[in-house]
């Protein structure tokens, strides 16, 4: 939303550098040949870059929409901004404004908050063409205008999370870790199952004191998801990381155990990467994940 808001900011700046301009008025001592050669080469040297920049723009477009962008309705739209009377210094900068608040809407109406135009422009003329600006009253709006697009964020961003979480894969993989832990529970009656969710095994609690999430830890591990597949494993030699550096799940299973310590971790998606997943990793959405885990060391001695 950060980009809304200086999007119309920007509009300020337009308004400072035509107000600093004044009316641009013909020299009338300009050099006929000058002029000509600046006109022809500065035309087309803008010319042949928004040529490149319009082929890259269409490129990007869906296949559907790209017959919708085409050069001549383009020129018609560069024809009336050039030829605009530049004297009538109030239109431009309204002009440029406009510009900057249809570039607003534009990427208003793409979220779950849509601009209607004609509502915005009344309530921008009322604000705008009242005889004085009231401080208090600005510095509210814009207050209120920030928490509610801070608001409609967090809003698009919940439903994205939603939407992914109902997804068939993310709804796959949710049931094949249930079914996972199900049937692996019913068998081992040695696993145990944390408040939290997280399900565990412990084979050798280790020695001393047990990991604290503010300790530095050594360890070896391996990770798996329910189908048996390996997406992570340390080498041999095991890595040193502080204890809160993992997901939920892993840091308080690490939590359990001492130095020495080995566990088997079964980690649900919601302690472990939730609805996003590690695609790169080939760990899905909602995908619960099994580690085992051993404790090497606890805040061991940096490496000389």
């Amino acid at each position: 939303m950060k980009k809304i808001i200086l999007g119309l900011a920007s509009a300020a700046l337009v308004i400072s550098m035509a107000s600093c301009g004044g009316s641009q008025k013909a020299n009338p001592n300009a050099d006929k040949a000058l002029s000509d050669s600046i006109s022809i080469l500065g035309g087309e040297s803008m010319g042949y870059e928004i040529a490149q920049q319009w082929k890259q723009f269409v490129e990007r477009q869906d296949s559907a929409d790209r017959a919708k962008f085409n050069k001549a309705d383009f020129m018609r739209g560069f024809k009336a901004a050039i030829t605009t009377d530049t004297t009538n210094q109030s239109f431009v900068i309204g002009f440029n404004v406009g510009l900057n608040a249809w570039n607003f809407a534009q990427r208003q109406n793409q979220s779950i908050a849509q601009i209607d135009i004609n509502t915005f422009l009344k309530a921008f003329e009322k604000a705008f063409t009242a005889d004085s600006v009231d401080q208090a009253q600005a510095s509210k709006v814009n207050s209120e205008f920030q928490q509610l697009n801070m608001r409609i964020q967090q809003i698009q961003m919940q439903k994205a999370q939603e939407a992914k979480a109902n997804s068939p894969e993310a709804i796959a993989n949710k049931n094949a870790g249930e079914k996972y832990l199900n049937e692996v529970k019913a068998k081992d009656a040695a696993i145990q199952t944390s408040e939290t969710g997280l399900s565990y095994k412990i084979e050798n609690e280790g020695t001393g004191d047990k990991v604290q999430k503010s300790d530095r830890v050594k360890i070896k591990y391996t990770g798996k998801l329910v189908d048996g597949t390996e997406f992570d494993k340390s080498s041999d030699e095991g890595i040193t990381l502080p204890a809160s550096n993992f997901v939920p799940g892993f840091t308080e299973g690490l939590m359990l155990l001492g130095k020495g310590g080995k566990a088997t971790l079964y980690i649900p998606a919601d302690l472990a990467y939730g609805v996003d997943g590690i695609p790169q990793a080939g760990i899905g959405p909602m995908s619960t994940l099994v580690f085992d885990v051993e404790v090497l060391d606890i805040n061991p001695e940096p490496a000389k």
